[in-house]
């Protein structure tokens, strides 16, 4: 059970395949270097959290998979479908 907030440690130099920190207590924002990957990830789950802010359009328009239901985000009028699966 991971608690707090998701480090600001991504790299783009890396392929992270699937991203999946579903199901915890992480607290806080999406870090900045998780948008940076969306284009080397094909799923990125966080749903079930405590995690909060505004989530960029950015992240969803690159990966197959985005779930990020169950959480507090909001969301700007472009942003589809915020704090649901998108597929």
């Amino acid at each position: 059970d991971l608690s707090g907030a998701i480090p600001d440690m991504f790299q783009t130099n890396r392929t992270h395949s699937i991203i999946d920190l579903s199901n915890n207590r992480l607290t806080g924002t999406i870090p900045p270097s998780l948008y940076k990957i969306v284009n080397v990830t094909t799923e990125l789950r966080l749903e079930n959290n405590l995690l909060s802010g505004c989530v960029e359009s950015a992240l969803f328009g690159p990966l197959p998979t985005c779930d990020l239901s169950g959480n507090y985000f909001c969301c700007a009028s472009n942003t589809p479908l915020c704090g649901a699966i998108i597929n």
